[in-house]
């Protein structure tokens, strides 16, 4: 009875040994979190310069500019927070905005059209699950959206993003 007494023992010892790293596991993950929390505005002066910089020639709609330079600095800095600034999901965000502008790049043949074709849904997703991250309201997105599809229907059809002398 004695060495049975000593196995439940043992296992008892080892339960709440691991329910105590569980926990610390939990602390820990919680505290980095406030920690990074703690870091939001910063992040969101330095993400909002960095898009600035990356959209200032691109041949963006107004609608899309304004996203790009608001809610979408939002999900980037969202995604650093909840993940982790150097994490897949925020990555994915920032980089993001590079495929938005390169998706409204001059396709220079039909080829191009039909692979520009291709990216698109994929590109459409990405964009609204980074809104829904946030919580964008529909009319809120939707516009832009909307002239982001205008610009790709041009695109599509040979002509350039933006029409000639349009302003942004």
């Amino acid at each position: 009875t004695a060495l049975l007494f000593q196995q439940v023992l043992t296992r008892v010892d080892m339960h709440i040994d691991q329910q105590a790293r569980q926990s610390s596991e939990r602390n820990a993950d919680a505290l980095a979190l406030l920690e990074r929390e703690q870091l939001r505005n910063q992040w969101r002066e330095l993400v909002r310069e960095q898009i600035d910089h990356q959209i200032t020639d691109a041949p963006l709609g107004p609608r899309m500019h304004r996203l790009l330079q608001t809610a979408w600095v939002d999900a980037i800095v969202t995604a650093m927070v909840r993940h982790g600034r150097d994490s897949q999901e925020a990555l994915a965000a920032m980089e993001l905005v590079d495929a938005v502008i390169d998706s409204l790049v001059t396709p220079r043949d039909l080829a191009d059209r039909e692979a520009l074709r291709m990216r698109l849904p994929v590109l459409i997703e990405r964009l609204m699950a980074g809104c829904d991250s946030i919580q964008l309201a529909p009319a809120q997105r939707e516009p832009a959206f909307t002239e982001l599809m205008a610009q790709h229907a041009r695109l599509l059809r040979g002509l350039p993003a933006l029409e000639h002398g349009a302003a942004r």
